[in-house]
């Protein structure tokens, strides 16, 4: 995903208005994002990442309890699994629920799956990031399910930090 204009990268981009390839009207200021090779990369890219992880790890699939995976689409993340060689149950979902978290939806999916039990056990996780800025990385660790915290909701808006004027980057706290 990409804005190409503005920023320290082309700060003074051109703003006309130009008809694209795709039949949408966009400037160098619209984001922009190439959707079949962000889709290819994540089922291409990522269970090659996995399978890379268990190489390296000398692990399996069934050496871990929980994958807790990025979640944007479920149509991509079955498709990892599948893959991968994953089964589709060990990945917490969350997406039906929060949606696109970003990065936070390998960790939500934990919160949401463990967070209210007391199976007080050590689950073992594998977890994968990788987004559209066509990055990724897995990790692996224990934790103990007593650990995890719930997931907890308000109608709250946090409004303290929240910039509505760039005089405010001068106030002293």
């Amino acid at each position: 995903m990409i804005v190409p204009g503005g920023g320290y990268r082309n700060l003074h981009a051109n703003e006309e208005v130009v008809m694209c390839e795709d039949g949408n009207e966009r400037t160098l200021m619209n984001s922009f994002i190439q959707g079949t090779s962000v889709f290819t990369f994540t089922i291409f890219d990522v269970p090659r990442l996995i399978k890379d992880f268990f190489a390296q790890t000398g692990t399996t699939s069934d050496s871990y309890d929980c994958f807790a995976f990025h979640q944007a689409n479920l149509y991509i993340l079955k498709q990892i699994a599948k893959k991968s060689g994953i089964d589709f149950d060990k990945i917490p979902i969350s997406l039906d629920r929060y949606g696109n978290t970003s990065g936070a939806s390998a960790i939500v999916s934990l919160c949401d799956r463990y967070g209210n039990n007391n199976e007080h056990k050590v689950i073992k996780v594998m977890t994968c990031g990788f987004g559209i800025g066509i990055s990724l990385g897995a990790t692996s660790f224990e934790i103990n399910a007593d650990d995890i915290l719930p997931i907890f909701e308000d109608d709250e808006i946090f409004e303290e930090g929240l910039i509505t004027n760039p005089n405010q980057l001068y106030e002293k706290k």
